[in-house]
C-alpha cells in the first residue's frame, strides 16, 4: 500500500488496528493480507487548504497502483473479524500455503471448496469469551 500526501501533511495508515505507515510525504510498505474484510483507517493532518492525500494499493496480479474502489468500502457497523485460515494443499499442513483468508467461522462445511481435496487448514487469532464456562 502507498500513502502519498503533499509536503507538510502528515498521515497515519492503520490496518486492523495496527499502524503500518506514519509520517509525511510519500510512504509505502509491502504487506501480505489475508483474503477477507480488514479495518482500514487513514488519519490525515491537513496543514494547507486544498492539499490532497491519496491511498493506493497494488496487487501481485499486475503490480499497478490503484485507488481502493468504492465497492470495497464498508460501514464500520458491519461485522468483521474471525480467525485467519491458512490453507495448505496437503492433509498434514505441509508445503507452502495456497490461500490465506479471514474465516468468520471455524468449520469444514464449504459451499464451494477453497482448494481441491485433500487439504488442511491452520486457524490462528484470538477468541473473546464474554463469560466463563
Amino acid at each position: 500500500c502507498i500513502v502519498e500526501g503533499e509536503s507538510g501533511d502528515a498521515a497515519k495508515l492503520s490496518l486492523d488496528g495496527e499502524t503500518v505507515l506514519d509520517g509525511a510525504g510519500r510512504r509505502q510498505t509491502a504487506l501480505v493480507l489475508a483474503r477477507g474484510n480488514h479495518a482500514v483507517e487513514l488519519d490525515v493532518d491537513v496543514r494547507r487548504p486544498g492539499s490532497t492525500t491519496a491511498l493506493r494499493w497494488t496487487t501481485p496480479d499486475d503490480g499497478n497502483e490503484r485507488g481502493l474502489p468504492a465497492h470495497r468500502m464498508y460501514s464500520p457497523l458491519l461485522p468483521r473479524g474471525g480467525l485467519v485460515g491458512t490453507y495448505f494443499p496437503d492433509p498434514a499442513w505441509q508445503g507452502e500455503p495456497t490461500l490465506r483468508q479471514i474465516d468468520p467461522q471455524v468449520a469444514f462445511y464449504f459451499h464451494l471448496l477453497p482448494l481441491p481435496r485433500p487439504f488442511s487448514v491452520l486457524w490462528s487469532g484470538s477468541v473473546y469469551a464474554p463469560v466463563t464456562g
